[in-house]
């Protein structure tokens, strides 16, 4: 998968590409259908298959809404490496990008800059100032642009059409069985391990601190998790909160992780953590002791929810 970050002079795809435009945002399932189609008629077509998406996010820069944001660009990327897409086109939204017509975005991106012979696109597309082009539009031009489209219908769960805002839905209800539903695949989150002041060790349960950029993210207290670390999975108990225990004052909220008998040192790595289930809010104790005894019970009921959750 080629990564290609903004417009160039020159285009791309000297024999033309089959292309999907969106947000993308959380890559659920069907995100993910559409990605397949364009895998498959680029494959028959022998074209390049490409994702188009933007940087940040146009409703981010527009700031129109609280929304939180599902995956940071890395963790995007990451995900996508398991699809068979040719390359990712990232384009930085901007004051430039969110002023160009409908027209103006078709001849010089889709056109000149991907030279796209065929899009596949959800019905809830929009581009160009002001949302002024969607698929309606598209279809009534497409002779005039000589390329063809494929409006892929939406993916349902439960007869329920499957989007980005509904994922978020079932984040901020804890809903974690319906958020594996909607993605095919756990919710993640990932940072890298940094030093921190090696409580856990003292307790007897190491923690590895992770260098958390989703603090937006609506996740805090305890849960059963999966962790890979370089590409071996293992199970593992994630707190995401203020560790009030522990720390004399409220402090900022981060994410710690315990991998029950694992030894090896993590400074430095970059972890995906895989949110299963929750176990239990952020607990104040009233001692050490009290707080090493919650951990353990802890430990013990990380199996018995991995297993529930048939991961």
């Amino acid at each position: 998968m080629k990564l290609i970050r903004g417009l160039t002079a020159n285009p791309l795809f000297k024999h033309g590409s089959v292309v999907t435009v969106g947000n993308f945002d959380g890559l659920h399932s069907g995100h993910v259908a559409l990605i397949d189609k364009v895998v498959s008629i680029a494959k028959e077509q022998g074209l390049t298959s490409v994702l188009l998406t933007f940087e940040p996010k146009p409703w981010q820069f527009f700031a129109r809404e609280s929304r939180f944001r599902l995956m940071r660009l890395k963790e995007f990327l990451s995900v996508l490496q398991a699809t068979d897409i040719d390359a990712v086109v990232v384009l930085r939204f901007n004051e430039t990008l969110a002023s160009i017509s409908a027209e103006q975005f078709i001849k010089m991106v889709l056109l000149q800059f991907l030279r796209a012979k065929h899009l596949v696109l959800g019905d809830d597309f929009h581009f160009g100032k002001d949302r002024e082009g969607n698929l309606a539009y598209l279809l009534r031009h497409q002779k005039t642009y000589s390329f063809t489209i494929d409006n892929l219908p939406a993916e349902t769960y439960g007869g329920q059409r499957i989007s980005s805002s509904w994922v978020r839905e079932a984040l901020l209800a804890e809903r974690y069985d319906l958020v594996r539903k909607l993605l095919s695949r756990s919710y993640t989150i990932s940072g890298r391990v940094v030093k921190g002041r090696q409580l856990g060790r003292e307790l007897g349960f190491p923690t590895a601190n992770i260098e958390y950029f989703g603090k937006h993210v609506p996740l805090h207290g305890v849960y059963a998790v999966q962790v890979n670390v370089d590409g071996a999975v293992y199970p593992a108990i994630a707190n995401v909160g203020t560790k009030p225990t522990i720390m004399s004052a409220a402090g900022k909220k981060i994410l710690e992780v315990h991998i029950p008998g694992y030894s090896s040192d993590l400074y430095g790595k970059y972890l995906q953590i895989s949110i299963i289930d929750k176990l239990r809010d952020e607990i104040k104790f009233a001692d050490l002791d009290l707080l090493r005894a919650q951990i353990r019970d802890d430990v013990a009921r990380l199996g018995a929810a991995l297993a529930v959750a048939g991961v």
